[in-house]
């Protein structure tokens, strides 16, 4: 690299260039004892001696994961659950549902024995099973089979 940022010094400073051109050619004057080239004298920086090699502060870690193992054990015992989760829209077996004016199935809160709930899910082109009232699906991916109220 000292080698590159001497050449630039020289190539950029027009009256360095020509005599390096000059030397070049073979007429350098007596008065022209330029050296475009000079070599630097090696530096001599002693190296520092290698450390030992580096040390996990395995102590420190073990005392965060402790701590981190702690406060999630805790949270999980303290956290209450959900009351009732409000219906996503989407029907599953098992969802409750209404069955709205047009005949279509939407998802509800189930809230006691006389819930309406989703047998399974069938395509537009499949049959319901023998028990189950078909609904379409208020979101138009399927026909619910619905149990009906009065089934046991």
């Amino acid at each position: 690299m000292s080698e590159i940022n001497e050449a630039y010094r020289v190539l950029s400073d027009e009256s360095r260039r020509a005599a390096y051109d000059r030397q070049l050619e073979g007429v350098v004057g007596e008065q022209d004892d330029f050296t475009p080239f000079p070599q630097p004298p090696a530096p001599t920086v002693p190296r520092p001696a290698p450390g030992p090699p580096a040390r996990i502060p395995w102590r420190l870690m073990g005392a965060m994961a402790a701590i981190g193992i702690a406060v999630v054990l805790i949270g999980a015992a303290t956290r209450k659950p959900d009351t009732v989760r409000p219906p996503d829209g989407v029907l599953g077996t098992g969802s409750c549902v209404v069955i709205e004016a047009n005949g279509d199935a939407s998802e509800t809160n189930c809230t006691g024995d006389d819930d309406l709930v989703v047998d399974v899910i069938v395509g537009f082109d499949s049959t319901c099973p023998a028990g189950t009232e078909p609904h379409r699906d208020s979101q138009g991916l399927g026909i619910a089979c619905v149990i009906p109220i009065n089934s046991p």
